[in-house]
């Protein structure tokens, strides 16, 4: 279902998945990556860390305090848990309490991995990445970078109050609002024909081609001219409104003589 984009749905069923099998992490997992997909980071780390407690229960189970084979979903946990907190700290939800939320987790705590099992989960998990630092796995080395960005992240919003950041972000928001909407000016020189933009004119004037100057002077035709059929060439859409214009002028000019009273269109 994570796989479809079903969050929701996906989110319901692990939730239900990890209450009956409340040992199993991988529901765990799964439900925090549902999570974490709707934009609900906060309850993501909460699972996230919830996952991580089934975990370590599993390393004391199967081998004491190694890892086991459990590497996989921890390093799963441990990017996951760092992007939740990554988002969370971006995220205008958590501009008020932002000090509580970037200094939930301390890089530089004094505990040492001997007492793991009085510390913090999230930061037991903080111990599992710096662990793997310098390691040549690409998932780890991914981890390790994420921790580092995140780390980033908190000492800069560590280094200034609430109300300090409340200014930043409200001088940002009005500098975005001050930016002017860029909308291209009018270019009165810029017309759009449906139909061609030469002037309409009649075929009978010619073509208004270089090689092709001469008008037809319908009065000028001899007898034997006179009786025979004009013929245009044109193609397009464009040359039928000359058409039109030369059938109108032909018309004027048959209603005003004699000339082809028999004219056929």
């Amino acid at each position: 279902m994570l796989k479809a984009g079903q969050y929701t749905r996906a989110e319901q069923l692990f939730a239900k998945a990890s209450s009956l099998r409340p040992d199993e992490p991988k529901y765990s997992l799964n439900h925090s990556a549902a999570l974490y997909e709707q934009g609900k980071y906060r309850q993501s780390i909460d699972t996230v860390l919830e996952a991580w407690k089934k975990i370590q229960a599993k390393w004391c189970e199967e081998s004491g305090n190694a890892q086991g084979g459990w590497d996989t979903l921890s390093i799963k946990l441990g990017v996951r848990f760092t992007k939740a907190k990554l988002q969370l700290a971006a995220s205008s939800d958590s501009t008020t309490n932002h000090i509580q939320e970037v200094n939930a987790i301390t890089l530089e705590d004094s505990q040492n991995e001997s007492s793991i099992s009085d510390l913090d989960h999230g930061v037991s998990i903080k111990l599992f990445v710096t662990s793997k630092m310098g390691s040549e796995d690409a998932r780890s080395q991914d981890m390790v970078n994420i921790w580092h960005h995140w780390k980033a992240v908190r000492d800069r919003h560590a280094s200034h109050t609430v109300s300090q950041c409340k200014i930043v972000i409200s001088d940002a928001q009005a500098c975005l609002r001050g930016l002017k909407i860029f909308k291209s000016t009018c270019d009165p020189t810029l017309d759009h024909y449906n139909l061609g933009h030469d002037e309409i004119h009649s075929l009978l004037d010619g073509t208004e081609e270089e090689d092709d100057i001469y008008p037809i002077h319908l009065d000028k035709l001899n007898s034997q001219e006179k009786e025979m059929a004009l013929s245009f060439l044109f193609g397009g859409s464009g040359d039928a409104r000359h058409v039109f214009e030369t059938v109108i002028n032909a018309a004027d000019f048959v209603e005003n003589s004699k000339f082809m009273k028999n004219i056929e269109h």
